[in-house]
Protein backbone atom coordinates (compact mmCIF):
# COMPACT_ATOMS: atom_id res chain seq x y z
CA UNK A 1 0.00 0.00 0.00
CA UNK A 2 1.02 3.59 -0.45
CA UNK A 3 2.09 5.57 2.61
CA UNK A 4 -1.15 7.03 3.96
CA UNK A 5 -0.99 10.57 5.36
CA UNK A 6 -2.81 11.29 8.58
CA UNK A 7 -5.41 13.92 7.61
CA UNK A 8 -6.07 15.93 10.76
CA UNK A 9 -8.35 18.83 11.56
CA UNK A 10 -5.93 20.44 14.02
CA UNK A 11 -2.70 22.22 13.15
CA UNK A 12 0.33 19.94 13.45
CA UNK A 13 3.80 19.92 11.96
CA UNK A 14 6.40 17.27 11.30
CA UNK A 15 8.84 19.60 13.14
CA UNK A 16 6.83 19.52 16.35
CA UNK A 17 8.59 18.04 19.45
CA UNK A 18 8.40 14.30 19.67
CA UNK A 19 6.07 13.15 22.48
CA UNK A 20 7.40 11.03 25.34
CA UNK A 21 5.01 8.24 24.31
CA UNK A 22 3.86 7.14 20.87
CA UNK A 23 0.51 6.00 22.26
CA UNK A 24 -1.28 8.51 20.04
CA UNK A 25 -1.77 8.87 16.29
CA UNK A 26 0.56 11.87 16.27
CA UNK A 27 3.17 10.11 18.40
CA UNK A 28 3.16 6.97 16.24
CA UNK A 29 3.34 9.05 13.06
CA UNK A 30 6.36 10.99 14.28
CA UNK A 31 8.09 7.85 15.54
CA UNK A 32 7.78 6.25 12.09
CA UNK A 33 8.45 9.44 10.11
CA UNK A 34 4.96 9.55 8.64
CA UNK A 35 4.17 13.11 7.52
CA UNK A 36 1.32 15.05 9.14
CA UNK A 37 -0.64 17.85 7.50
CA UNK A 38 -3.60 20.01 8.29
CA UNK A 39 -6.60 18.78 6.36
CA UNK A 40 -6.76 21.95 4.26
CA UNK A 41 -3.07 21.84 3.35
CA UNK A 42 -2.64 18.29 2.01
CA UNK A 43 -0.35 18.54 -1.06
CA UNK A 44 -2.14 18.20 -4.40
CA UNK A 45 0.13 15.36 -5.51
CA UNK A 46 -0.64 13.12 -2.51
CA UNK A 47 -2.68 10.00 -3.29
CA UNK A 48 -3.31 6.78 -1.37
CA UNK A 49 -4.86 3.38 -1.85
CA UNK A 50 -7.15 3.90 1.16
CA UNK A 51 -8.31 6.88 3.20
CA UNK A 52 -9.26 5.78 6.71
CA UNK A 53 -11.28 8.04 9.01
CA UNK A 54 -12.00 7.45 12.70
CA UNK A 55 -13.94 9.95 14.83
CA UNK A 56 -13.08 12.72 12.38
CA UNK A 57 -15.32 15.76 13.04
CA UNK A 58 -15.28 17.16 9.50
CA UNK A 59 -17.22 16.13 6.42
CA UNK A 60 -14.81 15.25 3.61
CA UNK A 61 -15.77 16.72 0.21
CA UNK A 62 -16.68 14.20 -2.45
CA UNK A 63 -14.15 15.72 -4.85
CA UNK A 64 -11.40 15.26 -2.25
CA UNK A 65 -12.26 11.62 -1.67
CA UNK A 66 -12.39 10.75 -5.36
CA UNK A 67 -9.12 12.50 -6.14
CA UNK A 68 -7.06 11.20 -3.21
CA UNK A 69 -7.85 7.50 -2.88
CA UNK A 70 -9.41 4.47 -4.53
CA UNK A 71 -11.29 3.56 -1.34
CA UNK A 72 -12.39 5.70 1.61
CA UNK A 73 -13.51 4.10 4.86
CA UNK A 74 -14.87 5.28 8.21
CA UNK A 75 -14.79 3.52 11.58
CA UNK A 76 -18.02 4.36 13.40
CA UNK A 77 -18.82 3.24 16.99
CA UNK A 78 -22.39 2.03 16.48
CA UNK A 79 -24.31 -0.68 14.67
CA UNK A 80 -25.22 1.36 11.60
CA UNK A 81 -27.65 2.53 10.40
CA UNK A 82 -28.57 3.22 14.06
CA UNK A 83 -26.91 6.13 15.87
CA UNK A 84 -25.43 8.06 13.00
CA UNK A 85 -23.91 11.42 13.90
CA UNK A 86 -21.04 13.00 15.85
CA UNK A 87 -21.53 11.50 19.36
CA UNK A 88 -22.90 7.96 18.90
CA UNK A 89 -21.54 6.52 22.14
CA UNK A 90 -23.15 9.27 24.22
CA UNK A 91 -26.60 8.50 22.77
CA UNK A 92 -26.22 4.75 23.10
CA UNK A 93 -25.23 5.08 26.75
CA UNK A 94 -28.14 7.44 27.33
CA UNK A 95 -30.51 4.91 25.76
CA UNK A 96 -29.10 2.07 27.88
CA UNK A 97 -27.37 0.22 25.03
CA UNK A 98 -24.63 -2.06 26.41
CA UNK A 99 -23.43 -3.68 23.14
CA UNK A 100 -22.96 -0.75 20.74
CA UNK A 101 -20.75 -2.37 18.16
CA UNK A 102 -18.36 -1.03 15.53
CA UNK A 103 -19.11 -0.48 11.84
CA UNK A 104 -16.55 0.03 9.08
CA UNK A 105 -18.26 1.61 6.09
CA UNK A 106 -17.51 3.48 2.86
CA UNK A 107 -17.51 7.28 2.98
CA UNK A 108 -20.18 9.08 0.98
CA UNK A 109 -21.57 12.60 0.73
CA UNK A 110 -24.13 11.68 3.43
CA UNK A 111 -22.71 11.32 6.94
CA UNK A 112 -22.40 7.72 8.21
CA UNK A 113 -24.60 6.40 5.38
CA UNK A 114 -22.13 4.57 3.13
CA UNK A 115 -22.19 0.86 2.32
CA UNK A 116 -21.00 -1.41 5.12
CA UNK A 117 -17.78 -3.42 4.86
CA UNK A 118 -18.04 -5.18 8.23
CA UNK A 119 -19.56 -4.87 11.72
CA UNK A 120 -18.93 -6.36 15.15
CA UNK A 121 -20.74 -6.03 18.46
CA UNK A 122 -18.76 -4.84 21.51
CA UNK A 123 -20.05 -5.42 25.04
CA UNK A 124 -19.31 -2.62 27.51
CA UNK A 125 -18.59 -3.80 31.07
CA UNK A 126 -20.73 -2.53 33.92
CA UNK A 127 -19.68 0.97 34.96
CA UNK A 128 -17.11 1.34 32.16
CA UNK A 129 -15.62 4.82 31.97
CA UNK A 130 -15.32 6.89 28.79
CA UNK A 131 -11.69 5.86 28.41
CA UNK A 132 -12.42 2.17 28.96
CA UNK A 133 -15.26 2.22 26.44
CA UNK A 134 -13.20 4.13 23.88
CA UNK A 135 -10.33 1.67 24.30
CA UNK A 136 -12.54 -1.37 23.74
CA UNK A 137 -14.21 0.15 20.69
CA UNK A 138 -10.90 1.37 19.26
CA UNK A 139 -9.21 -2.03 19.62
CA UNK A 140 -12.16 -3.73 17.93
CA UNK A 141 -12.23 -1.17 15.10
CA UNK A 142 -8.47 -1.48 14.54
CA UNK A 143 -8.69 -5.28 14.36
CA UNK A 144 -11.50 -5.07 11.80
CA UNK A 145 -9.53 -2.61 9.65
CA UNK A 146 -6.35 -4.72 9.78
CA UNK A 147 -8.34 -7.73 8.57
CA UNK A 148 -9.94 -5.67 5.77
CA UNK A 149 -6.56 -4.41 4.58
CA UNK A 150 -4.90 -7.83 4.85
CA UNK A 151 -7.63 -9.50 2.81
CA UNK A 152 -8.33 -6.51 0.53
CA UNK A 153 -12.02 -7.25 1.10
CA UNK A 154 -13.94 -3.99 0.66
CA UNK A 155 -17.41 -5.52 0.66
CA UNK A 156 -20.23 -3.07 -0.13
CA UNK A 157 -23.38 -4.05 1.77
CA UNK A 158 -26.09 -1.35 1.73
CA UNK A 159 -27.33 -0.14 5.10
CA UNK A 160 -30.80 -1.54 5.75
CA UNK A 161 -33.63 0.46 7.27
CA UNK A 162 -34.10 4.11 8.07
CA UNK A 163 -31.73 4.06 11.04
CA UNK A 164 -31.38 7.09 13.29
CA UNK A 165 -29.29 10.24 13.51
CA UNK A 166 -28.44 12.31 16.58
CA UNK A 167 -26.62 15.64 16.81
CA UNK A 168 -24.37 16.92 19.59
CA UNK A 169 -26.06 16.74 23.03
CA UNK A 170 -27.87 19.79 24.34
CA UNK A 171 -28.18 20.84 27.98
CA UNK A 172 -31.43 18.90 28.37
CA UNK A 173 -29.73 15.68 27.30
CA UNK A 174 -27.76 15.70 30.56
CA UNK A 175 -31.02 15.49 32.53
CA UNK A 176 -31.66 12.05 34.00
CA UNK A 177 -35.25 11.11 34.91
CA UNK A 178 -35.64 8.84 37.94
CA UNK A 179 -38.02 6.51 36.08
CA UNK A 180 -34.94 5.03 34.41
CA UNK A 181 -33.50 1.80 35.77
CA UNK A 182 -30.71 2.51 38.22
CA UNK A 183 -28.17 0.59 36.10
CA UNK A 184 -29.01 2.70 33.05
CA UNK A 185 -28.39 5.90 35.02
CA UNK A 186 -25.19 4.51 36.57
CA UNK A 187 -23.71 3.38 33.25
CA UNK A 188 -24.68 6.58 31.44
CA UNK A 189 -23.00 8.74 34.08
CA UNK A 190 -19.87 6.57 34.27
CA UNK A 191 -19.61 6.24 30.50
CA UNK A 192 -19.75 9.98 29.82
CA UNK A 193 -17.46 11.09 32.65
CA UNK A 194 -14.78 12.33 30.25
CA UNK A 195 -17.14 15.07 29.04
CA UNK A 196 -16.81 16.64 32.52
CA UNK A 197 -20.36 17.95 32.29
CA UNK A 198 -22.69 18.03 35.32
CA UNK A 199 -25.75 15.78 35.40
CA UNK A 200 -29.17 16.96 36.51
CA UNK A 201 -31.25 14.31 38.29
CA UNK A 202 -34.97 15.05 38.02
CA UNK A 203 -35.79 14.46 41.67
CA UNK A 204 -38.61 15.83 43.83
CA UNK A 205 -39.24 18.49 44.96
CA UNK A 206 -36.28 20.03 43.09
CA UNK A 207 -33.63 18.99 40.61
CA UNK A 208 -30.27 17.74 41.91
CA UNK A 209 -27.04 18.66 40.10
CA UNK A 210 -24.20 16.14 40.52
CA UNK A 211 -20.92 15.16 38.88
CA UNK A 212 -20.24 11.48 39.55
CA UNK A 213 -22.02 8.15 40.02
CA UNK A 214 -20.29 6.22 42.79
CA UNK A 215 -22.38 3.05 43.16
CA UNK A 216 -25.89 1.60 43.04
CA UNK A 217 -28.05 -0.97 44.81
CA UNK A 218 -30.93 -2.87 43.23
CA UNK A 219 -34.17 -3.24 45.17
CA UNK A 220 -37.22 -1.33 46.36
CA UNK A 221 -36.75 2.43 46.42
CA UNK A 222 -38.59 5.68 46.84
CA UNK A 223 -38.44 6.79 43.22
CA UNK A 224 -37.60 10.45 42.77
CA UNK A 225 -36.39 11.03 46.31
CA UNK A 226 -32.91 12.42 47.07
CA UNK A 227 -31.51 11.60 50.51
CA UNK A 228 -28.31 13.31 51.73
CA UNK A 229 -25.63 10.90 52.98
CA UNK A 230 -22.14 11.41 54.45
CA UNK A 231 -20.64 12.08 51.01
CA UNK A 232 -23.14 12.92 48.28
CA UNK A 233 -26.70 11.75 47.82
CA UNK A 234 -28.76 8.58 47.62
CA UNK A 235 -31.32 8.88 44.82
CA UNK A 236 -34.27 6.58 44.22
CA UNK A 237 -34.77 5.17 40.71
CA UNK A 238 -37.37 2.77 39.34
CA UNK A 239 -35.62 -0.36 40.64
CA UNK A 240 -32.95 0.76 43.09
CA UNK A 241 -30.82 3.44 44.71
CA UNK A 242 -28.03 5.40 43.01
CA UNK A 243 -25.22 6.96 45.05
CA UNK A 244 -24.01 10.20 43.47
CA UNK A 245 -21.59 12.97 44.35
Amino acid sequence: MSSLPNFMGEATSIRMPRPSSNNTTVGASLTHDIPIWKFDSVPDNITADVILVACFPCKLPKAFLSSKAQTSLNIHPSWLPDYRGPAPLFWQLRDGVRNPGITVHHLTAEIDAGDIVTQKRVYLPEGASSQESDRLLAHTGAALVINILNTADFTCKPQMGAGSHQSWPTEEDWHIPTDWTVQRAFNFMRGTDEWQHPFTLLTQPKMLVVRHAADYVLGPSNQGSAQPIQIGWRVGFSDGWLTVI
